[in-house]
């Protein structure tokens, strides 16, 4: 070998052992991270893996959780959006039947009228209430998926309390809120009220019933006013629904209902 090739296999074996060990380290190193990474991974899908069985127990037991966070911050919104709607002045072609209206019945139709001439799909309505329950949500109209993340929704091919026809609203049972989650608790005469911008009606229970999703005549206008509240049956399955009947207590004129006063009949000449 020639003193120029001894030179370079010198050379090549010093710079292997200068890098051996550093080769080895970073191998380690590696080998550790890896590891580390490995224990991470296995610890965080053993976290997320008792998140989910939380929130499956959750859900069966109270409500699902995560979908509550959503339509909580929703409800919220819509709290607002309705006080300004009740302390909105009405227009005035609408005020003019108002005070035109010798009852109080003919002034809360016309301004049930004119509410759901204005409102959309997922617009804040009314409020409301069920005391057996402890529950009070404000409702919106419509029920489609959009509209029932928000709250209870009420179905556009029914009538608004007032109008001297059944109410019909829908909720969730176990997502959303869970709104509806314990309707299978309500009993004959308990109280249901919606407050409306115009009137509070309270109903009382009259019946349950569980029919299936296809039998919409419960929703059938009747020969007196009536709320209908309908949900899913069991809780996690679409296959029923249950329906809650109440019947029209009684009801208070509100906001621009309040009594008018009343012109004089004119004396004839």
């Amino acid at each position: 070998m020639t003193p120029g090739g001894v030179r370079a296999r010198l050379a090549r074996e010093r710079a292997r052992d200068l890098l051996s060990p550093i080769v080895h380290r970073s191998a380690r190193v590696a080998g550790a991270r890896s590891r580390r990474a490995t224990a991470f991974a296995g610890g965080l899908a053993i976290f997320l893996g008792f998140a989910l069985l939380a929130d499956a127990v959750a859900t069966v037991v109270w409500e699902e959780p995560i979908t509550a966070v959503f339509a909580q911050e929703r409800q919220k919104a819509l709290e607002k959006k309705l006080t300004a709607i009740e302390n909105a002045p009405v227009d005035a072609t609408t005020l003019k039947l108002v005070k035109n209206a010798i009852t109080k019945e003919k002034r809360m139709a016309l301004l049930a009228e004119d509410l759901r001439r204005r409102s959309r799909s997922g617009d804040p309505i009314g409020r409301i209430s069920i005391p057996r329950l402890d529950k009070k949500f404000v409702f919106v109209g419509g029920t489609g998926l959009e509209s029932l993340k928000k709250g209870p929704g009420h179905y556009d091919t029914t009538w608004l309390p007032g109008q001297k026809g059944t109410v019909g609203i829908a909720g969730h049972r176990t997502t959303y809120l869970a709104p509806f989650r314990q309707l299978d608790r309500m009993r004959k005469r308990d109280r249901i009220v919606l407050t409306m911008p115009y009137g509070r009606f309270t109903y009382r229970v009259e019946s349950m019933q569980v029919v299936s999703p296809s039998r919409v005549t419960v929703l059938r206008s009747v020969g007196h006013e009536r709320l209908v509240l309908t949900t899913c049956t069991p809780p996690h399955s679409a296959a029923r629904r249950l329906i809650v009947m109440a019947r029209l207590d009684s009801s208070r004129a509100l906001g621009p209902t309040i009594p008018q006063t009343a012109l004089p009949p004119h004396a004839p000449l």
